[in-house]
């Protein structure tokens, strides 16, 4: 087939989104007029404003249910997640639990080093959590210094014993900023579904425990091993 080189500069556009790039192919089966280029530009327009619209739209949906500054999952998020798994931890009679994770001495890090200290903390805690749960965990930002970690098919001992190997990762980990280092710990707030007639009983009785946990030193989990 011959192509112009008008035609072939309609036929070969790259399209370029925030994170997105690509190149799309419309051939003719016949030889190439002039007027089809109008035709393929019409048609690349379109399918760029759907493609534009869905991004938009899925971006939106990211913003509704993630927290903008650690990624992790919002309240609100975190507060439908938990009550669908509190019904099927109810009707399939399985376990289910979680820890409430709290930055101890948060406001002092602020300051004497700076709110950008604080924040460098909770995004370094962000990254920490991660590399020791499964992926069928998930982790929620309950406001100020505090996360929520959700353990499906997790029995009370099992997330203790998590608990623990979080708390001393934590305690070991230095967060490295421009012109010095400072080490954090955190308190732990451990529950376990036991009938419990929804998600927000759950997260309240582990709230209980980290307020505990804070009161009895900080840097500690409650209920213990």
């Amino acid at each position: 087939m011959i192509v112009t080189p008008l035609i072939r500069a309609a036929l070969c556009p790259i399209r370029r989104w925030k994170i997105i790039l690509f190149r799309d192919y419309i051939l003719p089966k016949r030889n190439a007029r002039k007027y089809h280029g109008t035709i393929v530009n019409a048609i690349i327009g379109s399918i760029s404003i759907a493609l534009e619209n869905t991004l938009n739209i899925n971006q939106l949906k990211t913003d509704a249910t993630v927290d903008p500054f650690t990624y992790c999952y919002n309240r609100r998020t975190l507060d439908s997640l938990i009550t669908s798994d509190i019904f099927y931890a109810r009707q399939y009679s399985t376990a289910l639990s979680v820890i409430m994770i709290d930055v101890d001495n948060c406001k002092k890090i602020n300051d004497v080093h700076g709110h950008y200290a604080g924040d460098a903390v909770l995004k370094d805690i962000r990254t920490l959590l991660p590399s020791l749960v499964r992926k069928s965990d998930y982790l929620a930002r309950d406001g100020g210094e505090a996360f929520v970690l959700v353990l499906p098919d997790t029995t009370l001992y099992s997330s203790i014993r998590l608990a623990e190997k979080l708390r001393k990762k934590i305690e070991m980990h230095e967060t490295r900023l421009s012109d010095k280092s400072i080490r954090v710990t955190a308190s732990f707030g451990v529950a376990s579904f036991e009938n419990k007639p929804d998600g927000g009983s759950l997260l309240w009785e582990a709230d209980e425990r980290l307020y505990k946990a804070k009161e009895i030193g900080k840097n500690c989990i409650v209920p213990h091993l």
